[in-house]
């Protein structure tokens, strides 16, 4: 009986000691992954020697050529001002068509075109046909007048 009882205990042992062995290994593992992950998750960022520069604080001084330059830019003298024309956009809600107008002007009646606008020889800038980029995908109520 005692043969039986100690190689029952025996077999335990080394059951035993195989599931520590098991456990000790589990354990290695999990603290070198918990290690890894910590490396992993820290943020490594490289800052270029562009943006270290771009960083620095800026010089206040203002040199003088830096206001010549501003005093030599092109100004408009009332006359010029006074001339120029400022330009709406108009759409039609019925067939999404587009009328070019001066500030101002009211629009013809249903069934006309509208007066081209002729070229001048003035310095002001001529305005464009082609449609200007703008945030709003619809003009305001205000502007939708077209019949």
């Amino acid at each position: 009986m005692q043969r039986t009882s100690s190689s029952l205990d025996i077999k335990k042992l080394q059951h035993g000691k195989q599931l520590i062995t098991i456990f000790v290994l589990l354990f290695v593992c999990a603290i070198f992954w918990g290690a890894i992950s910590i490396f992993n998750s820290q943020q490594t960022s490289v800052i270029s020697p562009e943006l270290q520069k771009s960083a620095l604080p800026l010089n206040p001084t203002i040199t003088e050529s830096v206001l010549d330059e501003l005093e030599k830019e092109r100004t408009y003298s009332e006359s010029e001002l006074a001339e120029f024309t400022i330009y709406r956009m108009l759409r039609s809600e019925q067939d999404n068509s587009q009328v070019l107008l001066p500030l101002g002007k009211e629009l013809p009646p249903a069934g006309t075109k509208p007066p081209q606008e002729t070229p001048t020889a003035s310095p002001s800038p001529s305005p464009s046909l082609r449609p200007s980029p703008s945030p709003m995908t619809t003009p305001p109520p205000s502007e939708n007048i077209l019949p």
